[in-house]
């Protein structure tokens, strides 16, 4: 639980620290894909570790802290109630941010059609009566 939980972390400062140097080194193209490709790792992640720890808090113990109870051995819970708290703010968060953006795209793109719809092909555009020098 502790790996998964604080690596994601270490590896968003691991990120955010050979960011740069990357970008700075490698080609354009091929920073691009490492860096992205990183990022998306990093993101998905972290947000695994925010649904352990949010799992954490209701109750829904790991397997092997489910099992060691069962066995009569007492174990402490892996994550502090108000850490748990945090992690479930940070999915609310994450979840409000994907939703607004989500929403802002397919917004944008109705508004796109509509605008393409109304606009007939071949039609003269405002700087097709431009003169020509």
């Amino acid at each position: 639980m502790r790996f998964a939980v604080y690596s994601p972390l270490v590896l968003s400062l691991l990120l955010s620290a050979v960011g740069p140097v990357i970008a700075r080194r490698v080609a354009p193209a091929l920073a691009v894909r490492v860096l992205t490709s990183a990022a998306v790792l990093t993101a998905a992640a972290t947000t695994w570790s925010l649904v352990l720890l949010a799992a954490a808090l209701l109750t829904d113990a790991p397997p092997v802290v489910r099992e060691a109870r069962e066995d009569g051995r007492t174990v402490t819970d892996p994550v502090p109630e108000a850490i748990g708290l945090a992690a479930c703010l940070a999915l609310l968060v994450i979840a409000l941010r994907l939703y607004r953006a989500v929403r802002a795209e397919r917004c944008t793109r109705r508004a796109l059609r509509r605008l393409c719809a109304g606009h007939r092909c071949g039609s003269p555009t405002p700087t097709s009566r431009l003169p020509r020098p």
